[in-house]
């Protein structure tokens, strides 16, 4: 994700919906369902798409019976601030 995504838009909403929903299918196979964790390290644009991408993460989770769930991080802006 970097600063030319518009990460407000429905577009980029649908995008990483459809990104972990591929993840989930990759590994539907799997007994044991891997975690999808998404660590929101920010980019040109500061840490702008973390609160879009946990909203999609929330999204994904809702109502899955399927044992997929994602998880989510972010740096602090103190953290980014420094890097």
């Amino acid at each position: 994700i970097g600063p030319n995504d518009n990460e407000k838009s429905r577009k980029f909403k649908r995008g990483y919906l459809a990104l972990l929903n591929n993840m989930a299918e990759k590994y539907s196979y799997a007994t044991v369902k891997p975690k999808l964790i998404n660590v929101c390290g920010g980019s040109g644009n500061g840490l702008d798409p973390c609160d879009e991408i946990q909203s999609v993460i929330a999204t994904f989770n809702a109502d899955r019976s399927d044992g997929f769930k994602a998880f989510f991080t972010r740096l602090t802006q103190k953290r980014w601030n420094k890097i």
